[in-house]
């Protein structure tokens, strides 16, 4: 961004042209902050409101708005008070819309068949149980549950979102609204006046525009109507029978850029973000004591936040919040972030005759697939409906309609078992799913027609973060982790094989008994024959547990250990357009290496490569 206006650059002493996320060793007085503000020319401004309840790994954290680049952020970096800096990335949103016409409303809730969209073919019986789930609530006690719905707002006017919305009483005024330009902050958060939720993406923090969650364009409408949407004139359903939505916007529609048209002529509509508001508003759901997050988009694996993942992390390990993601549309392996962090519950598409939907996208970092394609749902009363032609509904395809249907599901787990932590949702959403060979070898679509194996226990291999197999001296030994999803001891039979064109084809068989809740990391050695061989290597698992063999594939990049050789010579190597970072040894250029590293631990002592964007910006997508 650049200074537009000489008036601004001759009345200011700077033009904030740069954004950092700067995270200090410890927390810094008013003083400590103007000395540090001062010596660096940078203006500073706490990420998060000082009242505690929220994240407390970003009580030390300020977004710093500077007049330089590269050279401060190196200057800053080497500061001993600074723990890290990261750029505040902007982040490119990209919504994806098809232009489909209704043939059948809520399938997904109550399959019987029919002929579908285009006459494509509908299976009996493949849905989530709509039915099933009422029934079992007759004879349970079921508690309610909030869920946090990150996304461009809602439409709280719908007459079937109104009354399950997450109201804010004490921060409401005397009509029940949400207040104009209040001055106390009645339950002491740190956000005065937020009666419904919160507008991060607002234009300017000091309106009452932030108090205003509105949904100008419609994702967030039609994502939260999936979770607890119900009408009784208009007779839409939603499986979060028990659910209340806490919208927090996180986009504005005032950001659009110019459409683009992708392979399957589906609108694109790119907007902007940053990954500072995405940190606020996770604080924001945790001090808001939600239950379930759902995030219907992501972003590329290129742009990696320490900070978002700590935050992350952080909600799901110490508050235990069910954090759900879109795992996105691309027809490829997924591999799109929060997705692949661990502990994110990630949710591929399926459609109405059982089979994975053609533009999701799969591979072991999903964990379940939900229905997401010709799904009806609440749109905004001031948006037309393109696609259904009923006023306040509309029909949309994709794993952003998916993702929702499983953050309800797991709202009504939680509600039914208050206490149960991540793994015990997931044995039970898992337990709901069966293993299925048409969905890849994955767990299919979760489904209360299922309810009786809720309590099966069982073991799993997990694969998120593993990306590569990383050898030294032609050996390698890559450790695969398993989790037992179980109230008790549980037994497996276990075989792992790992196969490719440059290393021996390597096997291990072994019986793997842990205790509930117990996780482990099994080894397999391997050896490198030829390093110019192709690098992709085939994981392959076998599980024999409850009389049932289930098989688990998942791909490798084999890279190697370059610097702990003695033979490579480090050379700056520059990066253009077409060669990522590449080494020499001798007088042999050594191929070049991709994901080399797990980003979200410790760098190691393993070569990794720098990627670049083309464009100039990053890109976040809406799924």
């Amino acid at each position: 961004m650049k200074c537009l206006l000489l008036l601004i650059t001759l009345l200011s002493p700077y033009c904030w042209s740069h954004q950092y996320l700067i995270e200090f060793q410890v927390l810094m007085s008013t003083e400590a902050l103007n000395d540090f503000a001062d010596r660096y020319q940078v203006k500073l401004k706490k990420l998060t409101p000082t009242q505690p309840g929220g994240l407390p790994i970003l009580d030390r954290v300020y977004i710093a708005h500077s007049t330089d680049s590269t050279h401060q952020q190196t200057m800053i970096e080497q500061d001993p008070a600074v723990k890290s800096i990261e750029l505040n990335e902007e982040l490119k949103v990209e919504s994806y819309s098809t232009h489909w016409q209704l043939n059948r409303y809520q399938w997904y809730l109550q399959n019987n068949g029919e002929l579908f969209y285009r006459n494509e073919k509908s299976k009996v019986g493949f849905d989530l149980g709509l039915q099933k789930l009422k029934n079992v609530i007759q004879s349970e006690t079921i508690k309610d549950v909030v869920i946090a719905v990150l996304d461009s707002g809602v439409d709280y006017n719908h007459p079937d979102l109104r009354p399950y919305l997450a109201w804010k009483k004490e921060e409401c005024d005397e009509n029940g609204q949400i207040p104009f330009m209040p001055t106390e902050d009645n339950d002491g958060n740190g956000y005065v006046g937020d009666c419904l939720g919160w507008n991060f993406a607002a234009s300017d923090e000091r309106t009452n525009e932030v108090r205003m969650p509105l949904d100008r364009e419609g994702h967030g409408t039609h994502v939260s109507g999936l979770i607890a949407a119900r009408g009784v004139q208009s007779g839409f359903q939603s499986i979060g029978v028990n659910t209340k939505i806490l919208p927090i916007k996180v986009f504005d529609s005032s950001t659009a850029i110019t459409p683009e048209v992708s392979r399957r002529n589906e609108q694109r509509q790119y907007r902007m973000s940053r990954s500072d508001l995405f940190l606020r508003a996770i604080d924001y759901a945790i001090r808001s004591k939600v239950d379930v997050i759902n995030m219907s988009f992501g972003w590329s694996n290129l742009i990696h936040s320490q900070l978002l993942f700590n935050a992350l992390m952080h909600a799901t390990q110490e508050h235990n919040i069910i954090v759900v993601a879109a795992a996105g549309n691309d027809q490829k392996n997924a591999t799109v972030y929060p997705c692949t962090y661990p502990h994110i519950i990630c949710v591929g598409a399926s459609n109405a005759n059982g089979e994975m939907a053609d533009f999701s996208n799969f591979g072991m970092n999903v964990d379940l697939f939900a229905p997401g394609e010709s799904i009806v749902s609440t749109w905004p009363l001031s948006q037309l409906s393109l696609r259904m032609g009923f006023h306040g509904y509309d029909l949309y395809s994709g794993t952003s309609q998916s993702a929702p249907l499983v953050s309800a599901m797991a709202g009504v787990l939680k509600g039914i078992n208050p206490d149960a932590n991540l793994i015990e949702v997931k044995r039970m959403l898992f337990n709901l799913a069966p293993y299925s060979k048409s969905f890849q070898g994955l767990r299919s679509v979760p489904s209360f027609h299922n309810w009786e194996q809720i309590d099966r226990d069982f073991i799993l291999p997990h694969f998120k973060g593993l990306r590569t197999a990383i050898y030294q001296n032609q050996q390698g030994r890559l450790f695969i982790p398993f989790t037992a999803y179980s109230q008790g001891r549980v037994k497996a039979k276990i075989k792992i094989e790992i196969t490719g064109d440059a290393i021996e084809n390597s096997q291990q068989e072994m019986d793997l008994e842990l205790n509930a809740q117990e996780a482990t990391r099994l080894p397999i050695d391997f050896r490198v024959n030829d390093e110019n061989a192709h690098h992709e290597l085939q994981l392959k698992v076998t599980l024999l547990q409850n009389e049932t063999e289930q098989i688990y594939y998942h791909q490798l990049k084999l890279a190697r250990n370059l610097f702990q050789d003695a033979e490579v010579i480090r050379k700056p190597v520059r990066l253009n357009n077409r060669h990522p970072l590449t080494f020499r040894r001798q007088q042999q250029t050594l191929s070049p290496l991709r994901n080399v590293v797990n980003p979200h631990q410790p760098l190691d002592n393993s070569l990794f490569y720098l990627p670049f964007n083309h464009e100039g910006t990053h890109r976040i997508f809406f799924f």
